[in-house]
């Protein structure tokens, strides 16, 4: 059976984008994944929320991870949210992360990542902060990566400090942050990570679950300058599982958070956002980005 499928095609402004879902593989076809080149101007990243369990299903999706990095060459890992289990304890760390991703640590990858609800728990015990210090943050979690050559600036929130809609000193010294970072990126795709969606389709944390008001919130704080500064993708997790939602605002958004855990039926399909998911399986996501297209790949533990 044909695993691998283009699913959509969407015009950007004069940028064609094409976004690929591979949602099973076999170990022959997860191989084939990008196994030319990495060009000049090409920046290949994995995106993957929801990981800091340190159970089996976490060393699934590395050892997966690790298996695709073979041939696509991908050197840069975003982690997006809950990165450490239930509390962000620091003497979780070495179980949670440091010996499922030990093999990327070693080989150089660049390891980057937005705190979460479950880490934000940790910060009376210096968590956040470690993870600020993990993730190359520097004195604040939230941060933006351009790398040299590249077509794609990535900007990484802090969306704890958006869950409801009066917000703190700091959550408008964020959001301050993000309208004057964003105008000043001259990127042809600017994306945007951080933990909470700001639409899902999952009865969890979604579209008409008790806790809606916090992802509307965020939605409200957020979306504006997204919006304003043409931001082409977010990627975010929380839900555990994989959804690619309806461009909202012209905006395409996609939830990657089966890192280690995924809620099996937990995505509505009546939902007015949903487009397409998978709530079975433990997945990640592949991008490849050149200055012309964007691809993705959803990519389960197999």
């Amino acid at each position: 059976m044909k695993k691998l499928h283009v699913v959509s095609k969407v015009h950007i402004a004069k940028t064609l984008i094409f976004f690929c879902a591979l949602l099973t593989a076999t170990a022959a076809q997860s191989q084939e994944i990008l196994a030319d080149a990495v060009a000049g101007n090409e920046i290949r990243f994995i995106a993957v929320g929801d990981t800091g369990r340190g159970n089996d299903g976490q060393m699934a999706i590395a050892r997966q991870m690790l298996a695709i990095q073979a041939k696509s060459k991908f050197d840069l890992i975003f982690f997006l949210g809950d990165n450490i289990y239930n509390d962000g304890n620091p003497a979780d760390f070495g179980r949670k992360f440091t010996l499922p991703y030990q093999a990327f640590i070693e080989n150089g990858t660049q390891l980057r990542g937005v705190v979460g609800n479950h880490d934000e728990r940790g910060k009376g015990e210096g968590g956040i902060l470690l993870q600020q210090l993990m993730f190359g943050m520097g004195p604040r979690p939230y941060f933006s990566i351009l790398r040299e050559n590249a077509s794609v600036e990535f900007f990484g929130l802090d969306s704890n400090a958006f869950l409801t809609t009066n917000l703190s000193p700091e959550g408008r010294t964020q959001l301050q942050w993000l309208d004057t970072t964003l105008a000043q990126s001259k990127s042809v795709w600017k994306i945007v990570l951080l933990h909470h969606p700001l639409y899902s389709s999952a009865r969890r944390h979604g579209w008409n679950s008790g806790d809606k008001n916090e992802m509307e919130a965020v939605r409200s704080a957020v979306e504006p300058f997204l919006e304003k500064h043409k931001v082409r993708i977010v990627l975010a997790g929380h839900d555990h599982v994989y959804e690619r939602l309806k461009p909202q605002k012209g905006i395409h958004h996609f939830v990657s958070g089966a890192g280690s855990e995924v809620r099996r039926g937990d995505l509505q399909t009546n939902s007015p956002f949903y487009q397409m998911g998978n709530d079975k399986e433990l997945s990640f996501m592949l991008f490849s980005a050149t200055p012309g297209s964007i691809s993705y790949w959803a990519i389960t533990s197999g």
